[in-house]
């Protein structure tokens, strides 16, 4: 949740939050990449692209409560990859509508009992 440019999606199959091949059922594993910030889309459809069956990419999507859309606020300096985004404060001269993910909901219909899931939150 909150994928950006996918930079930390790059983290996990580099093993920085431990190996990949300890993955249960062999070191299977699927990934779901949601971001709000429409700015980030084509590189996580590129990621999906390049890993099919194992890269579920969710751009211009917010995590949230319930299934909705909201206002989101883009922060236009890449600085530090657009990290000042937010669906909470305005902040840059952008503001966008996103349709939003249930969470809760999303994880229920999608991991199994036996599934080790790992939720990485990095949002605004």
């Amino acid at each position: 949740l909150g994928a950006a440019d996918g930079n930390t999606f790059a983290s996990f199959l580099e093993d920085d939050f431990g190996p990949v091949r300890n993955c249960p059922h062999g070191g299977d594993w699927e990934a779901f990449l949601v971001e709000a910030n429409p700015m980030f889309s084509r590189k996580l459809e590129a990621i999906q692209a390049n890993l099919p069956g194992k890269v579920h990419a969710f751009p211009a999507t917010a995590a949230y409560s319930c299934e909705t859309h909201t206002s989101f606020s883009i922060d236009a300096d890449p600085t530090h990859n657009h990290w000042g985004s937010s669906l909470v404060e305005t902040v840059g001269l952008q503001k966008v509508t996103v349709p939003t993910i249930n969470v809760n909901k999303f994880i229920a219909e999608n991991v199994l009992k036996e599934d080790w899931v790992m939720l990485k939150v990095d949002i605004e």
